[in-house]
């Protein structure tokens, strides 16, 4: 029956313990592309389906491993039976919050916890050069405190914070300033 589709997929013995039926799931394919589809979790085995040696042990340790079936509730005409797919189990979820990439926090020399914005009020008289030269406006220091991380954002919180405030991000070895804004986030990261 192709109307409707299960995804079946093996959860370590590590992780089952947060999964749960009626928890979120989006989840990719190939066929499908960058489109997040999404599936809610509908069963999770009481007994482990398989057991395995431990990624990378030398000794007899192993790992068990639980089937979890979700139902999918994304309708996508590229859906065929047996593929492949990356997914995602929301297993925490904040609503109304601000989130940076984590790339954006920084900590000082005393240890707290902090992200650089742009000044508001710098007008293109106050531009300065980058450490790739790249033009770019004052920035400022605003202290967060960190919250919920997801994959490739964390949760921020300050008194500061306003939404649409542009977050630079540090140069690194790989990459050059990049800017980002300030979102409020109205689902999980």
């Amino acid at each position: 029956d192709t109307s409707s589709y299960k995804i079946e997929a093996p959860v370590d013995e590590y992780d089952i313990y947060k999964v749960k039926p009626g928890q979120k799931v989006l989840f990719k394919t190939n066929a499908t592309g960058n489109e997040e589809l999404e599936a809610v979790i509908s069963e999770v085995a009481p007994r482990a389906t398989s057991v395995s040696a431990a990624a990378g042990s030398t000794s007899s340790s192993s790992a068990a491993s639980y089937k979890v079936v979700m139902d999918v509730l994304s309708k996508n005409d590229n859906l065929r039976l047996d593929m492949s797919v990356k997914l995602n189990i929301t297993v925490e979820e904040v609503q109304d919050v601000f989130a940076v990439s984590y790339e954006a926090i920084q900590t000082d020399e005393e240890g707290e916890t902090f992200i650089a914005v742009e000044e508001e009020n710098a007008d293109m008289g106050d531009v300065a050069l980058t450490e790739n030269g790249a033009e770019a406006l004052p920035t400022k220091k605003i202290y967060v405190t960190t919250g919920m991380e997801g994959d490739y954002y964390t949760e921020i919180s300050s008194p500061e914070l306003k939404e649409g405030m542009v977050v630079r991000i540090p140069a690194n070895d790989m990459a050059t300033d990049i800017d980002a804004l300030i979102s409020s986030s109205n689902g999980g990261m």
